[in-house]
């Protein structure tokens, strides 16, 4: 005699089916997986974008860059680099070079995802007194641009570093 309710499948019937699903399940799950990483639908796993630091060229690539930008603006007779008959004007002494490119270098990487951390002051508090015009401010852009030139950096890069820079046009100009 069958004790099973009507419309109901009996106990061991139910357990045959439940092991045989999940059984089926874990076989199409296991297909799935195996198959996703080199599959038309999935391709091949994306590496993640490089920064801008990266792309850069890192530390070494952004000090080659700051050294020839530095190195223009003091040849760059449309500039008064050291800032000469102004109240906030500096010598250019040794220490101060160093300090001025290790600054920048620091900058620069802080802000295009790079692990330094900006050590330098306030930009506005460091160009107060120094009264830079709009024309100054636009050779030293086009200085920069051309140091990032001649070290092969990319247009793509070039134009994101000066949307970094750009950034700091007001706390530079007019101060």
């Amino acid at each position: 005699m069958d004790f099973t309710p009507v419309g109901k499948a009996p106990l061991f019937m139910l357990r045959s089916n439940l092991a045989a699903s999940v059984t089926a399940l874990t076989a199409m799950a296991a297909t799935l997986l195996l198959a996703a990483p080199g599959c038309a639908v999935f391709g091949p796993p994306k590496e993640p974008p490089k920064s801008l630091y990266e792309r850069l060229g890192g530390e070494p690539g952004i000090t080659l860059v700051v050294d020839d930008f530095f190195s223009k603006c003091v040849a760059d007779p449309a500039l008064n680099f050291t800032r000469r008959g102004h109240t906030n004007h500096w010598d250019g002494t040794t220490e101060e070079v160093i300090a001025f490119k290790k600054h920048l270098v620091q900058f620069i990487e802080a802000h295009t995802g790079g692990p330094q951390k900006y050590e330098g002051r306030d930009m506005a508090v460091v160009h107060t007194g120094m009264d830079i015009s709009q024309s100054e401010w636009e050779v030293a852009v086009a200085d920069l641009k051309a140091a990032m030139t001649d070290n092969k950096v990319g247009d793509k890069e070039q134009n994101e570093l000066i949307t970094i820079i750009a950034g700091t046009h007001d706390s530079i100009v007019g101060k």
